[in-house]
């Protein structure tokens, strides 16, 4: 994912609005002639299943060590989706009285703006966790659960391999399994809270779309 060409998608009416392959479209019910449509890109891989014959010994550990760090960079990219839709659903929300193609346009875009003046589309995973903290998005035990996984990736990213002299263990099966399981729990862990966020990134959708 190029970071440099990369933008957040856009809440626009549908006449204007281009298809784009990978993005998940929302068709919301409203009551009336107006219809807005939200469209967002979830980043979200399904798992391949692992089996003994796939990888074995060292292979598998650097397997499930790259599919960790990728992993997590699609939840910091979902992370960053769903602050900006908490900032546009929470600005349409304040003024659903008054509310109209124009100023869904003008909220969108001054979002847009307040993301990329703070950089948040370049911030580090910690200085994002902060983000989010300040601006409410998250709960405080999702929030605890987001700084124990920067916690846990850096150590992953920076010590692992120095702390678990691997070249003396290299052929002990025991060794290297139990380091696998412990690896695979974490991606897992990674994993269920991508899910968790993909799924409060749609339900945040829908609600744009149902604010009349």
């Amino acid at each position: 994912m190029n970071k440099s060409n990369r933008k957040f998608p856009q809440v626009k009416e549908p006449s204007k609005r281009k298809k784009a392959k990978k993005y998940k479209r929302v068709n919301p019910k409203t009551r009336s002639e107006r219809k807005v449509e939200v469209k967002h890109l979830i980043l979200n891989k399904p798992e391949k299943k692992l089996t003994e014959d796939d990888l074995t010994g060292m292979m598998k550990i650097r397997y499930l060590l790259g599919k960790i760090f990728e992993t997590v960079q699609y939840l910091e990219y979902n992370l960053s989706l769903l602050l900006r839709y908490s900032m546009i659903y929470r600005e349409m929300k304040k003024n659903s009285t008054s509310l109209n193609e124009i100023k869904i346009k003008s909220i969108s875009s001054r979002v847009d703006k307040q993301l990329k003046d703070a950089k948040v589309d370049f911030q580090t995973f910690g200085n994002l966790i902060s983000t989010l903290s300040e601006n409410n998005v998250l709960e405080k035990k999702d929030l605890d659960e987001l700084e124990d996984l920067l916690q846990t990736r850096n150590t992953l990213a920076h010590q692992y391999f120095k702390k678990n002299k691997f070249e003396e263990q290299e052929n002990n099966k025991a060794f290297l399994d139990g380091q696998s399981n412990y690896l695979l729990h974490i991606q897992n862990r990674v994993k269920n809270l991508n899910d968790r966020i993909c799924s409060q990134l749609n339900f945040l959708a829908l609600q744009i779309a149902k604010i009349k």
